[in-house]
């Protein structure tokens, strides 16, 4: 689950340290693991890894939208 993490926060990076609506960090996330579309494991995965980055401190909320810490 590490390597996950570490994957996700590294595609809403790219950006730059902007904030991002967690559906757009979702399909950046499967970009950048090759997928063309984001299906329904990709996206509870996703939603996973979101809330234990929040719980974690790496990753900071404002309403729908987050971004790296």
């Amino acid at each position: 689950m590490e390597f996950l993490k570490s994957q996700f926060l590294a595609a809403i990076s790219e950006q730059g340290r902007v904030w991002t609506t967690r559906e757009d960090a979702t399909r950046a996330f499967a970009r950048w693991l090759g997928f063309r579309r984001t299906g329904s494991v990709i996206g509870d995965t996703a939603r996973k890894l979101i809330s234990r980055l929040l719980r974690s401190g790496r990753l900071e909320k404002d309403g729908d939208s987050i971004r790296r810490i």
